[in-house]
């Protein structure tokens, strides 16, 4: 569980860089829009993402979903109503770009990770107005952790795939 210590006009750039460190990665917003708007904003950056909320049709959901279980995206950017939904294998990262309302769902987002004894890592972007909170989560469940700089070299070497990310081609879009 990595907390980084953001700005507000940093965390898209940001989470562009820790998806590139270590993926396949979820990504989650608080609502469809941000979720819609941070997909798009990860395109710019280079990164191929699908979302999955439920402004999405049922069929498109799906199709997100399938693109990010083959490997077709980098990057599944969901908000919380959608991430009960979400059972793949093999995810490397989670990110909380927007916090969760509370320390039961930074859990429930979380363990999408490090699933059947694979390992994972979590990373929460915490903008200054937030660091009280996220403290409060991190007393609530116990994780001891330093808000620190955004690290993508260090998410690299945490990340269970980080020789496959280093020699494997990205996907190929379409």
């Amino acid at each position: 569980h990595l907390f980084w210590s953001v700005a507000k006009a940093d965390r898209s750039v940001v989470t562009a860089e820790a998806v590139n460190a270590a993926w396949p990665a979820i990504v989650f917003c608080r609502t469809r829009h941000g979720a819609d708007r941070l997909a798009k904003q990860l395109g710019k950056e280079g990164i191929l993402a699908a979302t999955i909320h439920g402004g999405r049709s049922q069929n498109q959901r799906t199709r997100a979903l399938a693109a990010f279980a083959t490997g077709k995206v980098e990057a599944l950017v969901a908000s919380d109503v959608a991430a009960r939904g979400i059972h793949v294998e093999g995810v490397t990262l989670v990110v909380h770009y927007d916090p969760p309302e509370n320390a039961k769902m930074y859990f429930h987002r979380s363990g999408r990770t490090a699933r059947a004894g694979q390992g994972g890592v979590v990373l929460s972007l915490v903008l200054p107005e937030q660091t009280r909170t996220i403290r409060r989560m991190q007393y609530e469940l116990g994780l001891k952790g330093p808000l620190i700089r955004p690290n993508p070299i260090a998410l690299r070497l945490l990340s269970p795939t980080s020789v496959r990310n280093s020699t494997v081609a990205r996907p190929a879009e379409g």
